[in-house]
Formats: C-alpha cells, structure tokens, sequence
C-alpha cells in the first residue's frame, strides 16, 4: 500500500502536502494547477520529480510484488505512471490494483495540464501495462466513463475495517433509544440549523422512538453518549471535546438518520456494515440538498473532448443545474441501490418510519444483504490479483 502510515516521516504525505493541498497553505505557489507540467518534460518538473523521490523512498516499493492503492485516485495513476516511467533499483515496476475511491479529478492537474491527465489516465486504464481497477460503486464509474470514455467495472465499498462492530453484537441492555443524526455539511447553513430546529420540534410533538432526555435525537457534533469516555476525551485532548464518536457508540443506537453531503459517501457504507438500522431522505427530497450544500463530487470540472457529452453533465453548480442532473445521478448511487433503508419524503414520515419499523429484523436483513455483496466484491478483487500477480 503506497504510503507509510507508521513511519515518522512519510515522504508521499509531504509530496501530497505541498503540491496538491499547497494551493490552500501556501498561495497556489507550487500547486499542480498552476503550470504545466504534466508533459514529455516531466523530468525537468519539479513536482514530477519530487514524485518519484518520494517513491524511491518508501520500502514496498523496493520488496512488494503487487501496489494497491485506493486514494486520490490521481494520485494512485501518477504514482503508477512514474513508477514505471523512472524505474530503478530502488523503485521496481510493479503492478497495481487500483480501488478508484475518488472522483477522478481530485487532486489532480490543473490548468493546461489536465488535458494531458486525462489522456494519462485514459492510456493507463486502457492500455497494457498491469493496472486493474475497480471503482468504489456505480457512481465513481459512470462518471469516469463520461470524463474518459473507459468503462470500469464497479463494487461497493465493504468497510472492513470495522471488524466485528455491529448492531446485531450489541446486548439489549446496552442498546440506546436514541436516533443518531450523522454529521452533514448541511447543518453548516442556515436552511440545515432550521431543519435541526424543526426536527427537534417535530419530535418533541410526535414522541418517536427516540431517547427524551437527550433531545430525542443524538446529532454527531455533540458529545458523548458516553460520559467516561468523554471525560478520557477531555482529559487527553488539555480540556477540548472530541466530537467525533466510536464505531462502538454509534452501533448502540437504535437506528441512524443519514443525511447525505455527497453523491458518494464512506459514512452510509460504514452504517450498512454495522447493520444499524437506516433512514434517509428520499430521492425527491434528497436532489434539493445540495441547494444549501453543495456535494463535491460534482465541483471537478473536465473530460476530453473526444468524449461525446453526457446529457447529464458530471460537474455543475446545483443552483443552476436542472433537478434532471440530480435525479439521474441519483440512481448511480449507493443510497439508490441498497436494500432495507428507509427512504422518507418528510421529517413526519421520518418520524412515522422510524416509530413502526420492525429495527432488529431491518438490522438482520441488512447483515445478510452485506454478506452477499462482501463475497461478490472479494471474489472479483481476489481474480484482479490473481491475474496481475501471474503477469509479474
């Protein structure tokens, strides 16, 4: 895996730092946007060769046999292109299985140089050197076939990484009545701070399944559930508040009211794989969202020109893009697609759903569900491996 998460000094991180998230510490001065550099001469750039300074230095790349590498995804096809382009002894040409987990443009060149990107991007992904890929859900490969003409096959996300943390392994006892309301970009704006004041009121009224004493619903930004674990919290953090919660706590609520702040989103994956029982607006009332919030992966503008346009455009400013867009990228998505949530057209009707649902049977449906989809994903990834380690 590109990076070294343990090593004090991770030379890729410091590559990332400087000329790709420059532009906002240090005035665009080295930012990839800013020249164009990603050309024949690469190697008298000098963010082209920092790049591959930083790969001579990371160990996989001197004793691996396969890279996977998930994010940004520009960043995993430079890496790949430099990688074979100034192979040496100390950094071989190895193949890579790509987890495409980014909009393609993300992080990525700017300015004149993104056409070329993208003519970089189409030739890896197309061409003969060992790259697999797989895109991160329907959403990340339909919009990258708009931008590069190249079909790229997809899976959902599996959130392993949560191991055994799950709804279904709480005990009845430990199980909370609260709602939690993940965090959204949305309750940054005035529309979101009155939607949280109407919901609360809704709530107060209707009396959902809910846990009165903490204001019916448990919103993310608020501390703990967990009293100890905030005072842990406080202690080690010199007096501050961690706002951020445990897969553990967020597991013992009673069901989850997610609030999407993109089209594509890691958040929604990880409350499936924990089989906490979901509700969410529904399509009709979803496209509005970005009206108050903007979703990012429709803010990276470019494609090649060669590539007929889409009808539905993959970059534009919801203020001035026609409900259609929305709508129809609406149905590439994760939130479209999965079984067992429950999509709600109103804070009522939220309310309503939530106060009826049989929550321990959704729970069990979602697990099985996930099951089915972790030995479909795991499959094709293990068959890309398979093949890219019997080419090198």
């Amino acid at each position: 895996v590109l990076g070294e998460c343990s090593a004090a000094s991770d030379a890729l991180a410091e590559w990332i730092d400087k000329y790709i998230f420059g532009s906002a510490l240090r005035g665009r001065e080295y930012s990839l946007g800013e020249g164009g550099w990603w050309d024949v001469e690469a190697t008298a750039k000098e963010p082209a060769t920092a790049l591959v300074h930083a790969l001579r230095s990371l160990a996989p790349l001197q004793n691996g046999d396969l890279l996977v590498c998930a994010h940004p995804t520009s960043l995993c096809l430079m890496s790949f292109w430099a990688m074979w382009r100034f192979a040496d002894g100390a950094m071989r040409r190895l193949p890579m299985l790509l987890h495409i987990s980014s909009t393609l443009l993300y992080g990525a060149p700017g300015g004149t140089a993104q056409k070329d990107f993208l003519h970089l991007a189409r030739d890896l992904l197309t061409g003969p050197l060992p790259l697999m890929a797989l895109a991160e859900g329907a959403f990340l490969s339909a919009q990258l076939f708009d931008q590069l003409g190249v079909r790229v096959p997809s899976g959902p996300a599996l959130a392993l990484y949560l191991g055994d943390t799950g709804y279904l392994q709480q005990k009845a006892a430990e199980k909370l009545p609260t709602i939690l309301v993940t965090r959204a970009r949305l309750f940054n704006q005035p529309t979101g701070l009155f939607f949280r004041c109407l919901l609360m009121e809704f709530a107060i009224i209707n009396q959902p399944l809910a846990d009165s004493e903490r204001g019916h619903f448990w919103f993310s930004e608020v501390p703990s559930l967990d009293e100890k674990a905030d005072e842990i919290r406080e202690i080690g953090s010199a007096g501050g508040s961690d706002s951020w919660k445990s897969w553990e706590e967020m597991a013992r609520c009673a069901a989850a009211f997610f609030i999407p702040s993109d089209i594509h989103q890691r958040t929604f994956i990880e409350l499936y794989r924990m089989n906490v029982p979901t509700f969410m607006p529904a399509v009709e009332w979803l496209i509005r969202l970005p009206l108050a919030a903007p979703f990012g992966s429709f803010s990276y503008t470019g494609a090649l020109p060669e590539v007929p346009a889409s009808i539905h455009p993959t970059s534009f400013s919801p203020e001035l893009a026609s409900p259609r867009a929305l709508h129809h990228w609406y149905f590439f998505s994760d939130y479209a697609h999965f079984p067992y949530i429950g999509r709600c057209e109103s804070i009522p009707d939220m309310l309503y759903q939530t106060s009826v649902a049989d929550l321990d049977n959704v729970a069990v449906q979602m697990r099985h569900h996930y099951e089915l989809l972790a030995r479909g994903v795991t499959a094709a990834i293990a068959r890309s491996t398979a093949v890219l380690l019997s080419t090198s």
